[in-house]
């Protein structure tokens, strides 16, 4: 999973990034509410303005830190009513760094937008 957090979400997103043991999952211990996604297993953020449900495809090493890169395919793309014109995220609405104008935890809702496969013009 892959979540784009707007302001209203920034606090949790901060507060996730702190080492916890692995048997405490970071989402229970904020108190974030979750949904199932629809191609994969994991849950996503409810809040989220944008989350894509992604596969692993690789993990790439390199240097001497033997740094991690991460690939995965983006499969399913949830985005909050609202946030899309002419199947384009408006980023004026979505700017993370600017207060959102709804409700703070309004979860996404699914429109004709919403979990849309999106063409890939390398693909289609």
């Amino acid at each position: 999973m892959i979540h784009i957090a707007d302001t209203p979400l920034m606090s949790a997103v901060h507060d996730s990034s702190v080492e916890h043991p692995p048997e405490i999952s970071e989402v229970e211990h904020l108190g974030l509410e979750t949904l199932d996604c629809e191609r994969i297993k994991v849950r996503r953020l409810a809040a989220a303005p944008v989350a894509m449900e992604c596969r692993f495809r690789q993990c790439l090493e390199f240097g001497d830190a033997r740094s991690r890169l991460i690939v995965g395919e983006v499969v399913m793309f949830h985005i909050r009513d609202g946030l899309v014109n002419d199947g384009k995220v408006e980023t004026k609405v979505a700017r993370p760094d600017r207060p959102h104008r709804r409700p703070a935890l309004r979860p996404p809702r699914r429109d004709r937008d919403a979990g849309r496969r999106v063409p890939d013009p390398e693909i289609d």
